[in-house]
């Protein structure tokens, strides 16, 4: 499991600074061992979602809850403590009040904290009136991941017009009103589902899933899921899962298996690898 923290640390974070709450809510619960990893990190990224959308009580909500989870230690009951009172002084974030200049500033900054709040406050806005900047930011050298949170803002506000967007060398117009977030997509969703029905380890299983979504994500809009497919693709995440464990991806049972040349497995594992360590 380790291989996998740092990774979905890095997922969670730039969650926390968007706005997706059922995307959020997702990973907080396939990845409850991370509280016990690192637990202020955990609890700070989940209250901080609805403390950047100025929710306090339901920042405080969250707070509470975890002070009355059995077992916490003095240090996370004191952090605890700590933002509790934090949270009762805010009345409205001044990063809220930020005019477009220095919005455009924050986005094109180099600096990850810059950018996550910069689209953290344009998801809350009615992204209508600032269209320019993010299709400028869409076209830029910036990295793809949070081109992908510029996108999901455009799709969960049904932008009815083509947006161009660069990734990775390729150029794509697209039109956000006709797009599905990604864990909407029922591919995804059936290609989950069939992992978890799968009569694997469920360390296997709940790293299966992790790759899924990592791909998912970071393949947006693209997609390797295929309906017609959603057995082999779910055994093959099961399969690259195994190899992180040190197990060789055993592509010539799954050719036999399907009736899909081994080549065309192999390759197929590998993009997914590439995607996952873009």
């Amino acid at each position: 499991m380790e291989k996998y923290d740092e990774k979905i640390f890095d997922e969670l974070v730039l969650l926390s600074n968007g706005s997706d709450e059922e995307a959020l809510k997702f990973y907080l619960e396939t990845h409850q061992d991370l509280l016990k990893i690192d637990p202020i990190k955990f609890i700070s990224l989940h209250i901080s979602f609805y403390a950047n959308q100025e929710d306090v009580l339901k920042s405080l909500q969250v707070v509470e809850y975890y002070k009355s989870i059995p077992y916490i230690s003095m240090e996370v009951e004191d952090f605890l403590n700590e933002m509790k009172a934090e949270l009762c002084k805010i009345n409205k974030p001044k990063k809220d009040e930020l005019d477009e200049d220095k919005l455009q500033e924050l986005l094109f900054s180099n600096k990850e904290n810059s950018i996550v709040s910069a689209l953290g406050i344009l998801s809350k806005k009615n992204i209508r009136n600032y269209l320019s900047l993010l299709k400028k930011f869409l076209i830029s050298n910036a990295s793809y991941k949070y081109k992908t949170l510029a996108l999901f803002i455009l799709v969960e506000q049904h932008i009815d017009e083509e947006i161009v967007v660069l990734k990775q060398g390729m150029e794509y117009t697209l039109n956000p009103s006709t797009m599905l977030l990604p864990f909407d997509d029922y591919d995804y969703i059936d290609t989950k589902k069939c992992i978890e029905e799968k009569n694997e380890d469920s360390d296997i299983i709940f790293n299966a899933i992790h790759l899924l979504n990592t791909v998912q994500i970071k393949n947006y809009p693209d997609s390797i899921l295929d309906n017609d497919e959603i057995d082999f693709i779910a055994d093959l995440f099961i399969e690259i899962s195994k190899s992180y464990t040190g197990r060789e991806i055993n592509s010539l049972a799954l050719a036999n298996k399907y009736q899909i040349k081994k080549e065309t497995i192999d390759e197929l594992a590998k993009e997914i690898v590439l995607i996952y360590n873009s």
